[in-house]
């Protein structure tokens, strides 16, 4: 398979997509071998595949961030058409809802166990029937993750505690 400037883009594209790699090579007609062999031999390729795939990754880390900080908000926007005399017709916004939630204990817990495994590598958490097991070997990591949550809110700018 040819490397061309367009497979290159059409790559770039499905893994900015959150695309695996595997169906990534798929839709554009290349190995999985010629994909590696790419990032081996082609420095340019290799960053423009690293970046696309951080992407996908930086858009999860944002929502799993808001979720455990309880700042998903849900935008319903109510539109008015607007009719002027030469049929000519327009749109104006009419109302916008925000709507806060409350921390997630089990976000909270995945973003401080991955985000820094050091301080928090005692924390263990099962999905369990009817909610989250969380299994808190130390008797400080449950301060010190009530004491993370609050700090969460507090640079998030909630008002509630």
């Amino acid at each position: 398979m040819k490397y061309t400037p367009e497979r290159v883009e059409n790559i770039a594209k499905c893994l900015k997509r959150g695309a695996s790699i595997t169906s990534t090579c798929r839709a554009v007609g290349i190995t999985k071998e010629t994909f590696y062999q790419w990032i081996k031999g082609k420095p340019d390729f290799s960053d423009r595949v690293e970046k696309a795939m951080n992407v996908p990754n930086k858009k999860v880390e944002n929502a799993l961030f808001k979720k455990a900080a309880g700042l998903i908000r849900i935008k319903e926007e109510y539109y008015e058409q607007i009719k002027d005399g030469k049929n000519k017709s327009s749109a104006k916004l009419v109302k916008t809802i925000h709507k806060k939630f409350a921390p997630d204990l089990g976000a909270i817990v995945f973003y401080l166990v991955n985000k820094m495994p050091e301080e928090y590598k005692d924390i263990k958490f099962n999905k369990v029937e009817g909610g989250l097991d969380v299994n808190l070997k130390a008797g400080e990591v449950w301060k010190v993750l009530k004491k993370a949550m609050e700090e969460i809110r507090e640079n998030a700018g909630a008002v509630e505690k």
